[in-house]
C-alpha cells in the first residue's frame, strides 16, 4: 500500500512537472546596452500580459563597482488609470549590490504588459555590469502571490577612448 501511494506521488509530481507555465514575464530592457564611464543609465524593468496586478516585489542584484544606484520610478503599469499608488525602495534594508523595490496599488487593481519600474544607475567603472534579477513576486487582488519568470540585463560601461596628442604641426605634416 506504501508503495503504490509513493507510485502515485512520482507520477503526480512528474505530470505536474512537466507542464508548461503560463505566467508573466519581467526582464530588464534593454537587455543589452553601452554607456560611458560617468553617464547615467535608466533601465525599464517590463512585465508581459497580467491580467490582476494589485502588488508586486522586485529584487534585483547589480555590479556594484561598476554601477551606483541612483532612485527608482514607477512605471505605467501602476501609474495607469486614476486609481493611487504606493512605492517604496528599501534603502537601508538593501546591501549596496541590490535593488529592494516595493509597489501596490491602493484601490483598484493593474493590469500588463507593461513597465514596472524604472532603475536608474550611475556608470562608476568600466567593465561589464550584470542586473540580474533575484526576487519577483506578483499578488493579486485576492493577495494570491505569482512567482514569474525574470530575465535579468547587461550593461557595457566604457571608457574614453585613448587618443595621442596632436598639434598643428604634426597634423599638418600628416596631410601634405
Amino acid at each position: 500500500m506504501l508503495g503504490r501511494c509513493i507510485g502515485a506521488t512520482v507520477i503526480a509530481a512528474a505530470l505536474f512537472a512537466a507542464a508548461p507555465s503560463r505566467g508573466a514575464v519581467v526582464a530588464v530592457a534593454p537587455s543589452d546596452t553601452a554607456v560611458t564611464l560617468g553617464d547615467t543609465v535608466t533601465v525599464r524593468v517590463e512585465t508581459t500580459g497580467v491580467p490582476d496586478l494589485k502588488g508586486f516585489q522586485l529584487v534585483y542584484a547589480y555590479t556594484s563597482p561598476r554601477l551606483q544606484f541612483v532612485g527608482a520610478t514607477a512605471g505605467d503599469v501602476l501609474a495607469q488609470g486614476a486609481g493611487d499608488y504606493f512605492e517604496y525602495v528599501l534603502p537601508d534594508v538593501a546591501p549596496p549590490d541590490s535593488v529592494w523595490y516595493d509597489a501596490a496599488r491602493l484601490d483598484g487593481t493593474s493590469s500588463g504588459p507593461g513597465v514596472l519600474a524604472f532603475f536608474t544607475f550611475v556608470a562608476t567603472s568600466e567593465g561589464f555590469a550584470h542586473v540580474g534579477c533575484r526576487h519577483i513576486e506578483f499578488r493579486d487582488s485576492a493577495n494570491q502571490a505569482s512567482f514569474p519568470t525574470c530575465l535579468g540585463g547587461l550593461i557595457r560601461v566604457i571608457g574614453p577612448v585613448p587618443s595621442r596628442p596632436a598639434s598643428w604641426p604634426r597634423l599638418k605634416g600628416l596631410y601634405r
